[in-house]
């Protein structure tokens, strides 16, 4: 028997009598699973590292019914939520042209973080200053486990603090990671839950729109967010220097928790290489971050030039169409 299910949560209310991992299935992590009660009943069990953190998440799911699977109980760290049978996880391509969706999401999001959820100004400076700590102890990490030559931890150090210093490091109730197998839809009433439910809390601002960067990696998706946040509040916020601040953030983090994990190692050449790009470029500049832009635009020019050749071929000897 499990040693979850050893320890009899939820009884006398709820008797379970089975338990299975959910880690496959979506993006639920090794800490979800799926049990079923003694009447054939299925939930979804989230464990939480401590009691304090899942209530911290009772109150998140309680509070964000239109983000989150409905909650059932809570027992010490365990957490019991509906299963959402009917739903699956989002395709790739279904999580990119949901773009402004997410855009108008986190304008919610950041509403509720700042009324209904009341995170306090203490609070707040509190993550912006364990953020800006991780920020340069992953660096250092970076530094010391990665092919990122010391020039290149200092240029990178360095435009940090100019940004730092222009937009300061604004935190907001945020999703940290915006991965299509995170989010589970129901085709036929158009229903999207997120469904990572560890993965939200105080993060800097727009650090959902900086992990869907990663996965479209094509500026008409920052466009498309841009769009879709401004239509639930002011989006002025969302400007290339800003966005860049972002996504040097969250490029370190990502390198960091690699070289901590061991997980995924042949992404490091690349995701070094796009640090190394920051390091290297003085100015305010997206380019380095939207390389499938310039393949795209590439291939439209091919287009154009072939279509412009067999035009002018047309003009030339009519009869050739025919031919």
């Amino acid at each position: 028997m499990h040693p979850i299910l050893q320890r009899r949560p939820f009884e006398p209310e709820l008797r379970l009598v089975s338990l299975e991992g959910l880690g496959g299935e979506g993006a639920h992590s090794g800490t979800a699973f799926r049990v079923l009660d003694e009447e054939g009943r299925a939930y979804k069990l989230r464990e939480c590292g401590s009691p304090r953190r899942a209530k911290e998440i009772e109150r998140l799911v309680r509070g964000l019914p239109w983000l989150f699977p409905s909650f059932v109980a809570r027992d010490g760290s365990l957490l019991l939520l509906d299963l959402l049978q009917d739903h699956r996880p989002l395709t790739r391509h279904e999580l990119l042209a949901r773009a402004g969706e997410i855009g108008e999401l986190a304008a919610r999001l950041h509403r509720a973080g700042r009324a209904e959820l009341g995170a306090s100004r203490s609070r707040r400076f509190s993550a912006a200053a364990a953020t800006l700590g991780r920020f340069f102890a992953d660096l250092t990490r970076v530094g010391r486990g990665s092919q990122l030559p010391v020039r290149s931890v200092v240029g990178v150090a360095f435009k940090a603090l100019r940004r730092l210093f222009r937009y300061g490091l604004p935190v907001e109730l945020e999703l940290d990671d915006v991965h299509k197998d995170n989010f589970m839809w129901h085709p036929e009433d158009d229903d999207l839950r997120y469904v990572d439910e560890e993965a939200i809390g105080l993060a800097p601002r727009g650090l959902s729109m900086a992990t869907l960067l990663k996965t479209a990696n094509l500026s008409d998706t920052l466009e498309a967010y841009r769009e879709g946040y401004s239509a639930e509040a002011d989006a002025s916020w969302i400007e290339p220097g800003y966005v860049e601040w972002l996504l040097l953030q969250d490029a370190v983090r990502r390198v960091a928790h690699k070289l901590r994990s061991g997980l995924r190692p042949e992404k490091l050449p690349d995701e070094i290489a796009e640090i190394r790009a920051m390091a290297d470029t003085r100015g305010v500049t997206l380019e380095w971050r939207f390389p499938k832009d310039a393949v795209r635009t590439a291939r439209r020019a091919r287009r154009r030039a072939a279509r412009a050749a067999a035009e002018s071929i047309a003009r030339e000897d009519p009869d050739a169409r025919d031919r």
